[in-house]
């Protein structure tokens, strides 16, 4: 039996790559390394290139140049795509190789959920709920949320809100910020409105993930959200960059109401020099009666 496996994964292996050499322009045409790991597969088993993903992610725990550490994580990819590709593909047991690495080989893991979509039916949310855990590696939770994201949005958002509320903020992390750029789908759904919103004004979060839950609310174009934006401008007292930048955003999202605050709410030009000076830009911007030079304006006349 352990002889003819190899055989069936031999002659199936090649047809599929006759197939995919027969078939006209595919999208993604199967490389060289890719092809060689699918004779690996073919001849060795998919143990096998489970292995090489490992040993190539276990390489990253060394000292490596940027291309070694690039080189790989590329290889981690290929042996995951060259599973999916595999005539034995559909029956492989993707569900426990993903939770038997999520904390042994994480990157490993990612590269398992990232290409096993199409085998694990209705499986891969149960998946995705069990891979959000905060002791789960940054890149596998990120690519679990957007699992979630796709298929069960409902539970992404409970999911999210729990992620950003609730847990509490270990050292550098940028799992928020990097969630809010790379995960949080481009909608104007008034669930995202609303998470984007929760995010912006809740003054435990960092100020990069404020920023970007700003920035990436005038995408939104929610109009309603502009009288928020003006109730951060107005109440913040610790952060002059979200203070800016909420007003931007109001500015955006209400052009009249933006217009308002900029004629009637100029800032001291003595005590608030630089609120002072963003206000005198953005008048002149906007096409507003200008600001005249302050205390500390670069063409103030000396």
């Amino acid at each position: 039996m352990h002889t003819i496996l190899p055989v069936i994964f031999s002659l199936s292996l090649s047809f599929l790559i006759l197939q995919t050499r027969c078939t006209p322009a595919p999208s993604a045409p199967l490389t060289a390394e890719v092809l060689e790991a699918l004779d690996l597969g073919a001849l060795k088993g998919p143990e096998a290139l489970l292995a090489r993903a490992e040993a190539a992610e276990s390489r990253l725990n060394q000292p490596l140049t940027a291309a070694e550490g690039r080189q790989a994580k590329e290889e981690i990819e290929r042996m995951a795509k060259a599973l999916s590709l595999l005539p034995l593909a559909p029956e492989l047991p993707w569900v426990t190789w993903i939770e038997k690495r999520q904390h042994a080989s994480p990157l490993t893991a990612t590269a398992l959920l990232s290409i096993s979509g199409p085998f694990l039916s209705n499986q891969g949310v149960t998946l995705a709920d069990s891979l959000d855990d905060r002791n789960t590696q940054t890149d596998l939770r990120l690519k679990a949320h957007q699992i979630l994201w796709a298929n069960a949005p409902g539970i992404a958002i409970a999911r999210a809100n729990r992620l950003f509320f609730a847990e509490k903020t270990r050292g550098n992390e940028q799992i928020r910020p990097r969630y809010l750029q790379e995960i949080l789908p481009p909608t104007s759904s008034p669930f995202v409105a609303e998470f984007l919103l929760r995010c912006a004004k809740h003054s435990g979060q960092d100020t990069w993930t404020r920023r970007i839950a700003i920035q990436k609310l005038i995408k939104t174009k929610n109009k309603a959200a502009a009288q928020h934006m003006a109730s951060i401008f107005l109440s913040e007292t610790d952060d002059l960059n979200i203070k800016k930048e909420a007003f931007h955003a109001a500015l955006k999202l209400d052009p009249k109401l933006g217009h308002r605050f900029l004629m009637t709410r100029v800032p001291n030009a003595e005590s608030e020099p630089i609120l002072y000076e963003f206000f005198r830009f953005l008048r002149k911007e906007e096409g507003l009666p200008k600001l005249p030079p302050g205390p500390s304006s670069p063409d103030r006349p000396r």
